[in-house]
């Protein structure tokens, strides 16, 4: 738990859904505002079998039946967790987030510019949001996989207007030589959406449901614990995918993800050396060197390669994100519980050999709350999202 006390007369319950490529994570949270973080009453966590690597749309109906046994789970156990914890509690929101290969961010920049000074209307505005998010959609029908697997809006937002060099919050009423508008449009697996929804429905119908990519509340968490660093990357490490985010002058600008996470590394290395995947996973997340030390040299250098050609594929990942520009040196790292210390190191390297600059690489989790942990890092990193209400302040949900 992040803390000991109940809500205050202002806090408020909420249920905090987490979907990974190859995990789930749900926790009942108390958010009182007057303490600095939030009291987690109750979770739980599945995450899929590394054993099931397979298809997309295989992998895509596991994890939709995952998250609703999920939720199907707050229903039972963590109602009765909330009601000993306060018998009057009632769940009156749902935040949900999602990552890739379930969910894509798409970020688009329009603009419009004269000679001689004009008015920014709010037809102007609407247009210029109207033209950004046609954009984005065509940037999906061109993409054929996406298009088969079907997608949903889920939330949309504007998430920087610049006006002749400045970023404003409202800037309707001025006259300006220029005016550049950045739009996020956060899309989900429709299959995975539709599940979701429907059972919250059965569970809890009156709760207020929200869903968003996590990659967009990775770079609004990133916002609001570091804003003077306007250049950074996010990466976010899953079972089945890594996904990376760039920040240029504090806006999400390129997005994009490989089909490798964590579990690609697992089924590799147990495959040279023939140990179990359990085995493996609890070697990377505790003591990875002395683990390869207990096998011969030819098996130690077959695990090196099979690290080398994930590092591989980082490096194609930072080639890939769409940006001409290298990699910011401030590079922020989610990962699963445990894996901080491989990821940091691995992602560091990758860096400065793609850069041939230094980075500073950093485990978010550990920014964020500098203390022992227990649970899965993307329930604390959402359940502050939520306590601190970050998404209410940049997010317009459809």
């Amino acid at each position: 738990m992040f803390g000991l006390q109940k809500h205050g007369p202002d806090g408020r319950y909420g249920v905090i859904l987490d979907v990974g490529s190859a995990s789930i994570a749900v926790a009942i949270v108390s958010s009182d505002p007057t303490q600095p973080l939030p009291t987690v009453i109750w979770s739980y966590k599945d995450r899929l079998s590394i054993d099931t690597e397979g298809h997309y749309t295989t992998l895509a109906k596991n994890i939709a039946a995952a998250a609703m046994n999920a939720i199907l789970t707050v229903g039972s156990e963590g109602v009765k967790a909330l009601r000993s914890y306060d018998p009057h509690g009632a769940l009156a929101h749902a935040e949900v987030s999602v990552s890739a290969p379930w969910s894509y961010t798409i970020t688009r920049t329009v603009s419009s510019t004269a000679e001689e000074p004009f008015l920014i209307t709010r037809s102007l505005l609407e247009e210029l949001i109207r033209v950004a998010d046609e954009e984005s959609l065509h940037i999906l029908n061109e993409n054929e996989l996406l298009t088969k697997l079907g997608l949903e809006v889920v939330a949309s937002s504007t998430v920087d207007t610049n006006v002749n060099g400045y970023s404003v919050v409202d800037p309707i009423g001025q006259k300006v030589s220029s005016i550049v508008l950045s739009r996020l449009i956060g899309v989900v697996q429709k299959q995975l959406e539709s599940t979701i929804t429907e059972s919250f429905n059965k569970v809890s119908p009156k709760t207020d449901l929200r869903l968003h990519t996590f990659m967009f509340q990775f770079a609004t968490v990133l916002r609001e614990i570091d804003p003077n660093n306007t250049e950074l990357c996010l990466i976010d490490i899953g079972g089945e995918a890594t996904e990376i985010g760039i920040i240029r002058d504090s806006v999400l600008r390129y997005v994009t993800h490989q089909p490798e996470g964590h579990n690609s590394i697992v089924r590799a290395i147990a495959s040279c050396t023939g140990s179990p995947h359990e085995e493996v996973l609890h070697a990377l997340k505790h003591d990875f060197e002395a683990f390869k030390e207990a096998f011969g040299k030819e098996k130690q250098l077959q695990i090196e390669e099979a690290i080398a050609n994930f590092d591989i594929s980082i490096a194609d990942l930072f080639n890939r994100t769409g940006d001409s520009l290298s990699i910011p040196k401030s590079i922020y790292i989610h990962c699963d519980t445990g894996f901080d210390d491989f990821f940091v190191a691995r992602f560091k390297e990758a860096s400065e050999k793609a850069t041939n600059i230094s980075h500073t690489a950093i485990s978010v989790t550990n920014k964020i709350f500098q203390q022992p942990h227990d649970s899965e890092t993307k329930i604390l990193l959402s359940c502050y999202v939520f306590h601190k209400k970050l998404n209410d302040a940049h997010i317009t949900t459809n």
